[in-house]
């Protein structure tokens, strides 16, 4: 159960936000507060509250019905919008208006927050900490420079940043550290509540694809999950990263080079007997081999989230 408290808190200042007119400070607030509570309404109907367009606050609003179909008041602002009269609380936004974004880490200016920098190739968006990790573009001389500069004037923002930061070079037990401080300067940075919450106790889950859309697609199913995900391109690759981060469970796409089942092998006899592996994608007689060979679960392609999540939750001790 959700830490009602610990929501309202971290919602009030996007609200007051919003109130002052500073709707990119409140959206950009709220993604880190969605990113710590996914599954609360009271987040989705703020969502709703601040939205660009009536088309998107109803999207949001469906999503507040769907975790509580009794919540009255999203039902009947739902039904108005359907209906063509907006109810929305909140004053219309431009749409048309970009908002600007600035990386954390080098400032260089965006029009939107899920690019990564334009300047130092950082993924910053903390709903997107596994593509941090797996970020192959960023460039580590300029983000070192940058984390080297804001812990010379410490504040829980820069901190944040910072941390981002580590996470894109790699460098989790230092991305940590700096989370961890930007809690203590600032207990209520959701942003910092959220890495320092993901990197107290890592583990990794390793997912081999030949596709670089089964690789992006990978990463964001498994987002909601409390561990890392470092995806690999073909066998090498893969067992290399095995062999780094002895992972809780190894991911395979039927069509890796070589066929995924040849990894099967390798796999065990680098972590043991016991190490889950999940097929992706396999036939009829695929999956029976892959029964021999020790797969303990397949998810047929094209996978959802939830597909995927179900198959490896029991594997990984989350269950």
């Amino acid at each position: 159960m959700e830490n009602r408290g610990s929501v309202a808190q971290l919602l009030e200042p996007v609200r007051e936000a919003a109130k002052r007119g500073e709707l990119r400070d409140a959206h950009s607030m709220l993604q880190d507060v969605e990113a710590l509570y996914p599954l609360d309404e009271d987040v989705w109907s703020l969502k709703a509250a601040i939205a660009n367009s009536d088309a998107e606050a109803a999207s949001y609003l469906a999503r507040v019905v769907e975790l509580n179909p009794r919540n009255e008041r999203a039902l009947r602002d739902l039904a108005m919008m359907r209906l063509g009269a907006s109810s929305r609380m909140h004053t219309a936004v431009n749409a048309a208006h970009p908002a600007e974004y600035k990386c954390p880490l080098c400032h260089h200016a965006h029009t939107c927050q899920f690019d990564s920098c334009g300047s130092c190739g950082a993924i910053t968006d903390t709903r997107r900490v596994l593509e941090m990790v797996n970020n192959a573009g960023a460039d580590a001389e300029i983000i070192r420079a940058a984390i080297a500069h804001r812990e010379r004037k410490p504040s829980a923002e820069s901190l944040a940043g910072a941390a981002a930061g580590a996470l894109n070079l790699r460098e989790l037990p230092a991305a940590y550290d700096l989370a961890r401080r930007a809690v203590e300067l600032d207990p209520n940075h959701a942003g910092a509540m959220l890495l320092a919450r993901r990197l107290e106790d890592p583990w990794w889950i390793v997912a081999v694809s030949p596709a670089p859309a089964v690789r992006l697609a990978l990463l964001r199913s498994l987002e909601p999950f409390a561990g890392f995900v470092r995806v690999a391109a073909g066998r090498e690759e893969a067992i290399a990263a095995i062999g780094e981060l002895r992972p809780r469970a190894v991911v395979i796409d039927a069509k890796t080079g070589g066929g995924g089942l040849a990894l099967c092998q390798p796999v065990r006899s680098l972590l043991g007997v016991d190490v889950p592996l999940v097929l992706l994608g396999a036939g009829v007689m695929e999956k029976l081999r892959a029964r021999s060979a020790g797969a303990v679960s397949h998810v047929a392609v094209p996978f959802d989230a939830s597909s995927l999540i179900a198959a490896l939750k029991p594997v990984v001790g989350l269950e």
